[in-house]
């Protein structure tokens, strides 16, 4: 009977909207206290089902002249189940407005959000909350951004298959023109249609690959100013098991319109509908935030990939670079780079533009995919059998001191078995970017005795708001002197291994394998080694080989763990 309101209270409501809506919360709370235990207040008649389990309980009424309820057939539906959780941790997780797209269809698959709270008692859990769902299934976001690239020379990349890839080489795993309907007007893109195909990537062996058919239409609206729409021409179907994952890529694209200073205003929007049930419980909530093929990746990825190609087509050099690296030498070390980091990411995802085969063994972890393919003929990697092994695995770190970690070649003694137990010394650098962590860097290792040789490291290192990277390999010190020389890059044999590093996409409460996380207070991390374990490419694979591998990937997880003082 209070007239007082809590702290925890929404002001905007009146003291008679107060009373109003916790007399209708009662009415709510009453009616369905009925529908479970069938009282004789309201005239329930139970059905027998032939294929309904015998603990759910099935009635029906009549819902007739009565102003509460809207006239009809009123079915209800009641089951108990035992959990092994207590009654506070249950409770907790079902009234949380963030988790109902866990369990709620009504959720649109997204966290719902509080409008109005009205406290009952002292105990935050006693209240009458008023909740609004997302408006659509899937996140529907447009995230503008400033990129240093002029509108026409961004539609011929997205319009451009082969170009369209290496701008987004972590998104984008293939891409091919299936057919040109329409090649535009006048010389122009105007006006072009074409139908594509495109395998769609999330770093993480626990995401499997996007398989998108779509037809991309682009279209000048005025000088300057471009759009460039997908729209998928197929509907989301079963995956039998695979690894790829077919969607449904609603009305998504951008809108690209020149700047008078030499940049472009880009606004990104992405719409896509796919089987949530075939993604791991971990990548689950940065799905649904956006932050794994939403808009804001798009515009972050492209923002550093043209900082990082003005910079390439500058003859400036920038105060972190090594100056006794040639221009030439700089674009053979990109380059070579750059190749680099797509393997990389070819052995985590397992596109169809490598020959992968996964393997299944006995004692190997669920979560760790190990696969194999032959290296035949490939003047660009060793000849033999090439063995991969990543896993994503969550941190309660953040993206950002997760990657400072790793990136720092004074810190690889304390995971890298590669740096011989001491630090690391940078021989070369060159920047990608205004952040220092977008970058390519060549390592020397320290000889463990004087009997042995210095080892040299490839690392390419990125970061941006959608999340980072660390790619290294071992490569040879007469090939890269080449390199540095301005030599032709592609016949350095290297295999990648790395990091992806990326947010958690603002998961709280408990996960499906029972651990507390706080809200976006951590990282999902995956770690990934590609190893050349026989150079004979007619050799049959060992089970020492894979178990090998296996223990390298556990051991490095667990280093990281120790570093960070992220013990479980």
């Amino acid at each position: 009977m209070s007239s007082s309101v809590t702290s925890h209270d929404d002001t905007s409501i009146s003291p008679g909207g107060r009373k109003s809506m916790l007399k209708l919360a009662q009415r709510m709370t009453i009616n369905f206290c009925s529908g479970i235990s069938a009282p004789s207040v309201h005239s329930w008649s139970k059905l027998t089902v032939g294929n309904v389990d015998p603990d759910v309980r099935i009635m029906t009424r009549k819902s007739v002249d009565d102003p509460s309820e809207a006239p009809g057939i009123v079915l209800s539906a009641a089951t108990s189940v035992w959990l092994p959780a207590s009654p506070q941790r249950l409770f907790d997780f079902l009234r949380n407005e963030r988790m109902r797209c866990e369990w709620d269809i009504l959720s649109n698959g997204g966290p719902m959000q509080e409008m109005a709270h009205i406290a009952k008692g002292q105990d935050q859990g006693n209240s009458v909350s008023l909740l609004r769902s997302n408006v659509s299934f899937l996140p529907k976001l447009h995230s503008p951004g400033m990129v240093i690239i002029n509108s026409l020379s961004l539609v011929e990349t997205l319009m451009d298959s082969d170009r369209w890839t290496e701008m987004f080489p972590c998104i984008v795993a293939r891409s091919t023109t299936t057919d040109v309907i329409s090649g535009g007007m006048a010389g122009t893109r105007n006006g072009a249609i074409q139908l594509m195909n495109a395998e769609l990537q999330v770093l993480s062996p626990l995401v499997p690959v996007r398989n998108v058919n779509f037809l991309r239409f682009c279209k000048q609206h005025a000088e300057g100013v471009w759009a460039v729409v997908d729209v998928s021409i197929d509907t989301v179907r079963e995956n039998s098991g695979g690894s790829t994952v077919v969607i449904r890529r609603l009305p998504s694209g951008c809108v690209v319109q020149d700047m008078s200073n030499g940049y472009s205003k880009v606004t990104w929007v992405e719409h896509a509908e796919y089987d949530e049930n075939q993604i791991h419980h971990l990548y689950r909530p940065l799905l649904r935030s956006g932050l794994g093929f939403g808009s804001q990746r798009w515009v972050a990825t492209l923002q550093r990939q043209c900082e990082c190609l003005a910079i390439l087509m500058s003859s400036s050099v920038t105060s972190h670079d090594d100056t006794s690296i040639s221009p030439g030498g700089r674009k053979s070390m990109l380059k070579l780079a750059q190749r680099m980091t797509i393997n990389f990411c070819s052995g985590i995802s397992a596109p169809s533009v490598h020959s992968w085969s996964k393997l299944t063994v006995g004692n190997v972890d669920p979560d760790v995919r190990i696969m194999t393919r032959k290296s035949v003929d490939d003047p660009s990697e060793a000849p033999g059998i090439v063995l991969s092994a990543a896993t994503s695995v969550w941190l309660p770190a953040s993206p950002q001191r997760l990657f400072d970690f790793l990136r720092n070649e004074r810190m690889r003694c304390e995971w890298d078995i590669l740096s011989n137990g001491g630090p690391m010394q940078e021989m070369a650098h060159i920047a990608k970017g205004q952040d220092q962590g977008n970058s390519v860097s060549l390592l020397r290792s320290n000889p463990m005795n004087a009997n042995q040789s210095s080892m040299l490291i490839l690392q390419e290192t990125c970061i941006d708001a959608s999340g980072a990277l660390v790619v290294y390999a071992p490569v040879d010190i007469p090939a890269m002197h080449v390199v540095m020389n301005g030599g032709d890059s592609s016949y350095v044999a290297l295999l990648p291994s790395g990091f992806a590093v990326l947010p958690d996409g603002g998961f709280d409460g408990v996960s499906g394998d029972g651990e507390q996380r706080p809200v976006g207070g951590g990282s999902l991390l995956t770690v990934a080694f590609q190893i050349l374990v026989n150079n004979l490419p007619t050799a049959k694979l060992t089970v020492e080989s894979v178990e090998t591998v296996n223990s390298l990937i556990s051991c490095t997880v667990q280093k990281i763990r120790t570093a960070l003082q992220c013990e479980n």
